[in-house]
Order: C-alpha cells, then structure tokens, then sequence
C-alpha cells in the first residue's frame, strides 16, 4: 500500500483548484506550504516548553525537562560546526536544538494515559518520540507501551525526542549527485523499485526516510564495516543519488543533526526512483 506524502496532497489540492481556475497555480504551490507547523515543521525549544508546561504539571509526573543546545560551545560542537559550514547552507538560523529530553528521576509518577497524551503533543508540535534509555545501564526502547510503562513507573530513565524536520538545505548549496550505502542482498531491488523511506538501522526510533551521504564517503567500506559490527554480517554496495531533478521538483533535503562529522548526512521523506541509482562499488 503507497504512502500518501505532503507532495501528494499538494498535488491533489492543486489539481482541484486548478480545475476551477483559469490560471496556473503551479508557482504558488511550488512556494508555499499547506501546513506551516507541527506536521511540516518542528517548533523551537522555546515555543514547545511553554506549550508542555502549560498542558502540564512536570512537577506532579517527577520529570525535568531538557534541551541539547548546539549553540553551546564544546570542543565536539566547535568541530562540527567548523567542518561542515552549516550555517551558509541551510535555511534556518542557529536558533534549534538537537534533542529534548524528560528526565525521570525517580521513575514515571503519572497515569499511563497521562505519559502518552503527553507524547503525543511533543509530536504534534514537531518532536518525535526517539526512546525510553535506563540511565543505569543505557538500554534503549524504541517503542513505547503500556507494559514498558509498568517498568519505570518506579526505575530511573529519560525520554528522548528528536525534531522530525531538521535544518532544510538550500537547494543551491547541494550536489547534484550524493552517496548511499546498502547491502548488497537488496541490491536487485533498489534498482528496480528505488529507495524508500524506512525506520531501521539506527539506535532510537525516527521517522521514515532515506539518509544520505552529502559527499562522496571516501572510506566507504570502513562505514559499511561499522555497520557490520551492528547489524548483520553481510556485503556491502556504495550507491551514487542523483537529486538534482528531485530538487527541482520541491522535494526537500534536511540535515542530520546527528551526522558524524566527517561524513555530512542528509536525508529526505520521499522515495528514489530507480533511474537516479547508479551503483559505484561493492564488496565481494
């Protein structure tokens, strides 16, 4: 079953006005969102914490509530910012963050129906739920239930939310071509029906998309090895994206904020068609 994107209801709603129009409304569209926030966007810190703190008491449910500044300067941030030049390249300013947290200090002191209500409007305001981590020994649950609820109702632990929109890159600051790497297994498959948005292969949940390589990862294999140590023990294949057209046709590309330095990521919400795939290696 296809996925309905923001691209097709844009399309959609297009079609119809079109259709009781005399003019083209292509350019319109093609500058303007249906849905300025929550769905397309991710509110800043300031505006989320005045949100949660007037829905809710944090005091009663036993958590504080937190923000990863990147702003704040550490040796790993200076780094960051200085070999990647993001500020040139994207299309917000400096003012967001890379995760905000609840901290449970002394476990989960609400309802159940209380925890999830609050999940829910950390979503609808941008920010989704990435993991529940046991800060005694650093487990990490993707998913979030009733029984999981049970268990920490009582055990110290901390949710963490990332922003499902990061930095959107300026289309003029991208490459026509950037990287992917997959395994060989599924190899057949992307060529035949692309890329598509999927939530596997990191350490906390997120929504569906494709990451890539902003530049060509020199040292491919030594990324495809470190996937080995974490996954399952099989080949690997570097992929070439051509995303130019893509570009042109309104699909955006947002930064990783949780990109290793020295090889930028990106990613988008929409699938790659086969005929942008160009295979450039592969292990044997």
């Amino acid at each position: 079953m296809r996925k309905i994107t923001e691209r097709d209801i844009v399309e959609s709603v297009k079609h119809v006005l079109e259709s009781s129009f005399s003019i083209p409304l292509y350019s319109f569209f093609e500058k303007r969102k249906l849905v300025s926030e929550g769905l397309t966007m991710t509110y800043a810190f300031p505006r989320l914490r005045e949100i949660i703190r007037r829905r809710y008491n944090l005091n009663n449910i036993g958590c504080t509530f937190e923000a990863f500044d990147k702003n704040k300067d550490n040796d790993m941030l200076i780094m960051f910012r200085n070999r990647s030049n993001k500020a040139d390249k994207t299309t917000r300013d400096n003012n967001s963050w890379f995760e905000v947290t609840l901290f449970f200090r002394n476990g989960i002191r609400c309802d159940y129906a209380t925890i999830t209500d609050l999940i829910h409007t950390m979503d609808a305001c941008g920010w989704y739920y990435a993991g529940l981590i046991d800060t005694r020994n650093y487990s990490v649950y993707n998913t979030f239930n009733e029984n999981l609820f049970n268990d920490y109702r009582y055990r110290q632990c901390t949710l963490v939310f990332y922003p499902k929109f990061n930095e959107e890159f300026k289309p003029s600051s991208l490459n026509d071509y950037c990287y992917h790497i997959c395994p060989v297994r599924v190899l057949d498959k992307i060529m035949e029906k692309g890329i598509t948005p999927h939530a596997n292969g990191r350490v906390v949940g997120h929504p569906e998309r494709v990451y890539l390589f902003l530049n060509k990862p020199d040292k491919w294999k030594r990324i495809a090895n470190t996937f080995r140590q974490t996954g399952k023990n099989e080949k690997y294949a570097l992929l070439m994206v051509y995303i130019r057209d893509m570009i042109e046709k309104g699909i955006k590309f947002y930064f990783d904020e949780n990109t290793m330095t020295d090889n930028p990521a990106i990613y988008t919400l929409e699938p790659i068609p086969p005929q942008n795939i160009t295979v450039v290696d592969k292990e044997e």
